[in-house]
C-alpha cells in the first residue's frame, strides 16, 4: 500500500468512527486515563467534535467491538 492510500484509509476509519485501537490503549475518562478494553456502553469517556474543532467534553460509549487476533 502506497503511502497516500494508507493515508486515505486512516482517513476513512477515523471519519466514520470505526477505528481500531489496541488492546490497553488508554482512554481519557472523568476519573482519569482507563485502558481502552476495560470501557463499556454507557461510560464517560472525555472526546472532541468529529471535525477536531472545540472543547473536549465527557461522552457516552453507545457501542464497543473486539475483535480477536488471527494467526497468519
Amino acid at each position: 500500500m502506497n503511502k497516500l492510500n494508507g493515508q486515505h484509509a486512516v482517513e476513512n476509519a477515523l471519519s466514520s468512527g470505526m477505528g481500531c485501537f489496541i488492546k490497553g490503549t488508554l482512554v481519557e475518562t472523568e476519573e482519569g486515563w482507563t485502558p481502552i478494553d476495560e470501557l463499556k456502553v454507557g461510560d464517560l469517556v472525555m472526546s472532541r467534535p468529529e471535525n477536531g474543532i472545540g472543547e473536549t467534553v465527557p461522552k457516552r460509549v453507545v457501542n464497543t467491538f473486539r475483535y480477536e487476533d488471527k494467526e497468519v
